[in-house]
């Protein structure tokens, strides 16, 4: 009885349902996302913001600690590119993010709060997920 009654509606709204192979075409989906220049530029544009902004922190040591978690990350995922960029930025949460062009920040109340590297490595991990196809997206 339900579906009668929606069927009416419909049909008396003048929509028509569609048939097999009457979708409409997107196109084609690996045709829209950005090249790995144009990821990689607006990561740099990004990382610029944030130099001006006064959040990153410049800790040759803390810069390279983040190095040697996140590239044994890439290494062991067999990840070439694109190249990582890792750097910590200046906010209490216990969290990370990526940005196109392989940039990942790292909040450093993850580095006060982490009581072992294993915790440090996981929040990385989900950051760094390799490019599979021009719609990837950095933010998933």
């Amino acid at each position: 009885m339900k579906q009668k009654l929606i069927a009416l509606l419909i049909a008396a709204c003048g929509i028509t349902p569609l048939q097999a192979g009457e979708m409409p075409d997107f196109g084609d989906i690996s045709q829209q996302g950005l090249s790995t220049q144009q990821e990689r530029e607006i990561g740099e544009n990004a990382m610029r913001q944030i130099r001006r902004s006064g959040a990153m922190i410049e800790d040759p040591e803390i810069v390279a600690y983040l190095n040697q978690v996140g590239y044994r990350l890439t290494d062991a995922a067999e990840i070439s590119q694109p190249q990582f960029t890792f750097f910590p930025l200046l906010d209490a949460s216990v969290n990370a993010f990526a940005m196109p062009g392989g940039f990942v920040g790292v909040h450093t109340g993850l580095l006060v709060q982490a009581q072992h590297e294993s915790e440090v490595a996981s929040v990385l991990a989900h950051e760094n997920r390799p490019r599979q196809s021009a719609t990837y997206c950095p933010f998933n």
